[in-house]
Parts: structure tokens; sequence; C-alpha cells
């Protein structure tokens, strides 16, 4: 499965150096069945992520954290190519 990741971030090396090496190394998730067109929440490396597929089918993997919030964008849901966020009208474009 082809993932396409956007506005990961990386924790600064001082906040968690002993995860530096980590965080340039590809890790599953999930499994390709559970990322749908329903956002899914997940874990890596202490980090929340969103997990969707677009309405082209192809996944994506953000940061679970709406930037106009703070709350959980696998909380939302999928509008073509677009991650809502219903409570604030938040969306992320899958680019």
């Amino acid at each position: 499965m082809g993932v396409r990741s956007h506005a990961m971030s990386t924790a600064p090396v001082s906040m968690a150096p002993h995860l530096a090496a980590l965080r340039r190394c590809w890790h599953p998730v999930a499994y390709e069945h559970e990322v749908t067109e329903r956002p899914r929440s997940a874990t890596l490396l202490g980090e929340p992520l969103a997990l969707w597929r677009d309405s082209q089918g192809v996944a994506h993997a953000f940061r679970d954290v709406c930037s106009h919030r703070g709350t959980a964008l696998s909380l939302g849901r999928v509008a073509g190519e677009m991650l809502f966020q219903e409570e604030f009208g938040f969306t992320r474009e899958a680019r």
C-alpha cells in the first residue's frame, strides 16, 4: 500500500534524541483494509496520526491534530480529496 504522508511533524532531536534515527524510516501503522474513507487514529513513535483514504482510494497520513483548535482530525470525515473536521469546518487537502 502506498501512503502519502503530509504535515508530519518531526519533534526536535533535543526533545526525543533516541527517536531521531527511527523517524527517518518507514513504519507500518495499520493494515491496508483498516485504512478507509472513514478517518482513524494511530500512533507512531509517540506521535498521533490520522489515517484515511481519499475518493480515489489513495491512503494518507496526517498528524492527528487540528491546527485550529487542537482536536483530533481523525474525528472528522472525508469529502472528496479533503479531510474535514466538522466541529470547526477545518479542512486538510491531500497534496
